[in-house]
């Protein structure tokens, strides 16, 4: 019991300290988010910590919140360290440990009437030392629905404790808009 608190909690930090480090890079690239919405706002729930804010994220998904034309929209969020960018979506589709994961809270969530889920799906890419390369923002519902009928043509990739959905940014357009470093500024 004791060792498994203590791996508990040393994964509690690690989230923490990951989720804060994808705010800041996040609030690096707010104007180029902002441009691809074509948004007057967004605010990052993950650095908010109320209740409301840990509430929207753990069970809705949302990590910020958009406001566009006076509408305010949902947003989830992944921010990818690598060396180039894959500039693709990648989707928990399981975990070993048999938790619900984003492609099935998600999946349900679009079927519900009502129901809050993010509006759009960003995916960013930033090398290791925390330059941008490239972000890609689509709508969630679109992203799923290519998901779902295409799944038997997908990769599905796993690693020590989940496996994920891997959805290439070609293959979504024109439903989708990204920009890379290359083509930004």
């Amino acid at each position: 019991m004791g060792v498994k608190f203590k791996e508990d909690v040393a994964q509690n930090i690690k989230v923490h300290r990951d989720t804060r480090r994808s705010v800041v890079i996040l609030k690096s690239i707010k104007k180029i988010i902002l441009e691809i919405l074509g948004a007057e706002k967004i605010t990052f729930l993950e650095q908010e910590m109320s209740n409301a804010s840990i509430i929207l994220d753990r069970t809705a998904g949302l990590d910020c919140l958009v406001q566009k034309n006076g509408v305010l929209y949902g947003m989830a969020t992944r921010v990818q360290w690598c060396n180039e960018p894959y500039n693709t979506y990648t989707v928990r589709y399981k975990r070993n440990t048999g938790n619900k994961t984003e492609y099935e809270k998600r999946s349900d969530q679009i079927n519900i009437e009502g129901s809050i889920y993010p509006h759009w799906t960003l995916q960013t890419f930033f090398s290791r030392i925390g330059e941008f390369l490239s972000v890609g923002i689509i709508e969630t519902r679109k992203l799923y629905e290519h998901i779902e009928s295409n799944f038997d043509t997908l990769d599905i990739r796993k690693t020590d404790n989940a496996s994920f959905i891997v959805v290439d940014w070609e293959a979504l357009k024109p439903d989708m808009n990204s920009i890379t470093a290359d083509n930004w500024g």
